[in-house]
């Protein structure tokens, strides 16, 4: 909880400071999608599904190389976690972590940055 609430924080102070000195970004900018062709839809698409497989793939063979039940116990005893603190841990590392990562990188930093 911590790393998370820094993290945040870092990040938005970075944007609050380039929003002091350059006066030109606002937040929703970067969420907006412009106006795409059916074509790059589907390009987006199947990028999407192909990096799921290859994740999945990676992640099934290299399955026999991990102790599932150590993990486990570690989860358990070190962390402390329970089925349901696992779920929404899962939830959160996988929607609310991976948007504020890529809000940041691709939205602020990669379309904003260069042009300064």
């Amino acid at each position: 909880m911590i790393k998370t609430v820094s993290k945040i924080c870092l990040f938005f102070l970075t944007i609050w400071i380039y929003i002091r000195i350059f006066k030109d970004f606002r937040f929703k900018d970067v969420l907006l999608i412009q106006k795409m062709e059916k074509q790059d839809w589907i390009r987006l698409l199947l990028l999407g599904i192909s990096s799921a497989g290859i994740v999945l793939i990676a992640y099934l063979s290299l399955l026999p190389f991990f102790d599932v039940a150590l993990i486990k116990k570690d989860l358990t005893d070190r962390l402390e976690f329970n089925a349901a603190g696992f779920v929404f841990v899962g939830l959160y590392i996988s929607f609310g972590n991976s948007f504020i990562e890529e809000y940041f990188f691709r939205g602020f930093i990669f379309f904003n940055l260069p042009r300064k």
